[in-house]
């Protein structure tokens, strides 16, 4: 192939690539507004424990667990609120369960991050030695 007939082959490939490149952005460069109907089915959900009426709920997409807990009256004077992360997003068919501040044994129930050494030791198994490790 002479060096001629090179470069109209190279000048030739440089406009088809350019061509095809300029199909294909051409369209992007104009953007048509697009309007989207998505309707969200409803969520059923049900919610357990220390809520004044447990059962199952029908709420709308996107409802979180406080949603859920104002459904079903509030929570109970046994219930341990801090137990329940009241921003979670309901997904369909969700169970939540409200603990007690009551153990099934009616102890009631400690945080181990903010307990004292007094209260470790009500624990079953945890006496002085455990409650008061060496690194505290």
């Amino acid at each position: 192939m002479t060096e001629k007939q090179e470069n109209i082959l190279t000048m030739f490939l440089i406009v088809v690539c350019l061509g095809l490149a300029t199909l294909n952005i051409v369209p992007r460069l104009h953007s048509r507004p697009r309007t989207v109907d998505a309707v969200q089915d409803d969520v059923q959900v049900a919610i357990q424990g220390e809520v004044v009426r447990p059962g199952v709920y029908t709420l709308a997409w996107g409802a979180t667990v406080d949603d859920l807990v104002v459904a079903a009256g509030g929570f109970t004077q046994d219930a341990d609120p801090a137990l329940v992360n009241l921003a979670a997003s309901l997904d369909a068919s969700s169970s939540i369960f409200v603990p007690s501040v009551q153990t099934s044994s009616g102890d009631t129930r400690i945080s181990i991050n903010n307990a004292t050494p007094t209260d470790l030791e009500r624990l079953p198994g945890i006496g002085p030695a455990l409650a008061n490790p060496p690194f505290s």
